[in-house]
């Protein structure tokens, strides 16, 4: 018989210990478990696992757990198949035990991160906490390659402050084309999960260390991008003053980037500082196409603070007429 001759081969032992689990030979199945794993090579992490994958379907987790455990004394390491080990924590319900051998299993190899946060996000229960947690752990560590996946992890999870606190953290450890990589990894990640304060002080980071006026301006581009995808005005503020201030004087681009600006302050600056932005506006551009538009910009601007005054004074006042003229200023 194949399996009788070649029972030495691990795949056709792992192939008889199904066999025999679906025969329901539980004897003979433990005495084959014995012979594969535990006393064939008893330091090697493969036959363990198999054998848990065996008697997780045949007895249950506690006894695929156990099996584990007995893994970790064979082999004298206290870390041996974590991810195995979490895996089955969370089947049962063990969360904070499953997130432990998790961030064990994670080492220093980056490439666990993607599986352990699919992992963070197929929980049932506390999936945020969870998140949490493992971020906690790994930034506790002091090992470098872990405060990184940490924060790798983080974006790809959404734990914005984490996340920030972890990047910045690996930044300042990191030097030259590593550093680089590094934040450009950290703005594409908080890009795609929304992200925007950790993008844009990476692309800031970025953007110190830029070589030219040109290579500035792409990653102030940038952080404008990500503070106006959620409308932050505020935010895109000063890099874009950075952009116009970049461009010679009466350009086009200064021009053009010079109007954004003003659409940005009309947002929340005072009339008057709007009013002399545009009369500055004017004199370095007098034939601007922008003026009409900025104009009106500005208007709506300063109708609006007026208005904002009006009620403020007269809010307490009720009637007819008082609240025609309070409504005024938005015709």
């Amino acid at each position: 018989m194949f399996i009788d001759t070649n029972s030495s081969a691990s795949g056709v032992r792992y192939v008889k210990l199904r066999v025999l689990a679906d025969l329901d030979s539980l004897e003979a199945l433990e005495a084959e478990a014995t012979r594969f794993g535990f006393e064939s090579d008893p330091r090697s992490e493969e036959p363990y696992r198999e054998v848990a994958r065996v008697y997780e379907d045949v007895f249950g987790v506690d006894r695929a757990i156990e099996t584990l455990r007995i893994a970790r004394e064979a082999t004298g390491r206290e870390d041996a198949l974590a991810l195995e080990m979490g895996d089955l924590f969370a089947v049962t319900g063990a969360v904070d035990s499953a997130v432990e051998e998790w961030a064990t299993a994670i080492g220093e190899d980056e490439g666990q991160a993607a599986g352990i946060v699919r992992r963070i996000e197929e929980l049932e229960d506390g999936k945020e906490n969870a998140g949490r947690q493992l971020v906690d752990y790994l930034a506790k560590s002091g090992i470098l390659a872990h405060q990184r996946v940490g924060a790798r992890i983080a974006l790809d999870l959404g734990l914005e402050e984490a996340a920030l606190d972890l990047s910045r953290r690996v930044a300042n450890d990191l030097e030259g084309r590593s550093r680089e990589m590094f934040l450009a990894e950290v703005a594409r990640r908080a890009r795609e999960t929304g992200l925007s304060l950790a993008a844009s002080w990476a692309y800031e980071e970025r953007g110190r260390g830029a070589s030219t006026p040109s290579e500035r301006r792409q990653f102030d581009q940038r952080i404008i991008d990500v503070a106006l995808a959620p409308g932050d005005t505020a935010a895109a503020l000063e890099p874009q003053r950075r952009v116009a201030n970049s461009f010679s004087l009466e350009s086009i681009d200064r021009r053009r980037a010079t109007a954004q600006v003003i659409r940005l302050e009309s947002a929340r600056a005072d009339p008057a500082q709007l009013t002399q932005l545009l009369q500055a506006f004017r004199d370095e551009f007098p034939s601007a196409p922008e003026l009409d538009d900025l104009a009106a910009t500005v208007s709506k601007g300063l109708r609006y603070e007026v208005t904002l005054r009006v009620r403020q004074r007269f809010g307490w006042v009720e009637g007819p007429r008082s609240g025609l003229e309070r409504a005024y200023p938005f015709a």
